[in-house]
């Protein structure tokens, strides 16, 4: 005997479990504790969001768009195709007014309507919106996550935090990196650029929120987050009051590394500046 489910999802079972392995002795108390395992959980909860996944008719867009006409269904698509294409290439929403109009004089169609500026930001906050779930989901599927963040300055010279999460993709089994959030920082300091973090996860699931889901904001302390990757700055490392400290002491099991590329352009700006280069 074996659980159908764990094997479904080999990533997130626990391969140790005689439910996993197979096995022809088993008691009923056995059987209750893999019920309520963290690992059985996890595998069950996997199952559930690929159903909903796979089942578009169940979501409100998902019914709109299956009652349109298959015409009408596929001047969607280029809409939305163009206006990805448009942000993809980091292009201002008003590019996409002339982008349209090329491919309707390439001879695409597009509809008479949904050809302006507007509507290219409209289609790209859906996108965003699926994206951040395709993303929640992931995370609530994963058993370990690794968070990545670094500053930066938009064009008003404004101190933003970059939040990047890495998990295992269940299907392939290989390690991804995806964008979580753009946050804007309070203060640069440890607790503002922490606080910058916890947003970060939060945000992901603002639309599932929206949706009346189940969402990750309430599990966010029971993520099991492993491992953070920052730069060496004192504000992000510091042992006693950094947002590494913090990290550590919100969860224990996370170790936090000085980031790779960080340290080699330290290297090399420390090779620069020697006379000789040996």
């Amino acid at each position: 005997m074996l659980c159908k489910v764990c094997s479904r999802n080999p990533v997130l079972a626990d391969k140790r479990s005689p439910f996993f392995i197979g096995s022809t002795k088993f008691r009923i108390d056995p059987i209750k504790k893999h019920n309520v395992s963290r690992q059985h959980v996890a595998c069950v909860r996997s199952e559930e969001n690929r159903e909903e996944r796979t089942t578009v008719e169940n979501t409100k867009i998902g019914k709109g768009f299956l009652s349109l006409h298959d015409k009408e269904r596929q001047r969607y698509k280029n809409l939305f195709r163009t206006a990805y294409a448009v942000v993809k290439r980091c292009k201002p929403f008003r590019d996409y007014e002339y982008v349209c109009e090329l491919q309707l004089a390439n001879g695409v169609d597009l509809g008479k309507n949904y050809l302006r500026d507007k509507s290219a930001a409209m289609f790209t906050s859906y996108i965003a919106d699926d994206i951040r779930c395709n993303t929640a989901d992931a995370l609530e599927s994963s058993r370990y996550v690794s968070v990545i963040c670094d500053g930066s300055t938009d064009l008003t010279v404004v101190e933003q935090e970059v939040i990047m999460v890495r998990h295992v993709d269940l299907k392939t089994g290989q390690p991804v990196t995806k964008l979580a959030a753009l946050v804007e920082l309070e203060h640069a300091h440890a607790d503002g650029v922490y606080s910058a973090l916890t947003q970060g996860l939060q945000s992901i699931v603002s639309e599932k929120q929206l949706e009346g889901q189940e969402a990750l904001g309430a599990h966010i302390d029971k993520l099991n987050i492993v491992r953070g990757n920052f730069d060496g700055a004192a504000v992000m490392m510091g042992a006693r009051n950094g947002v590494k400290a913090k990290l550590t002491r919100d969860y224990p099991c996370a170790t936090v590394v000085h980031c790779v590329a960080h340290k080699l352009e330290l290297g090399v700006l420390d090779a620069l500046k020697l006379k000789t280069v040996p």
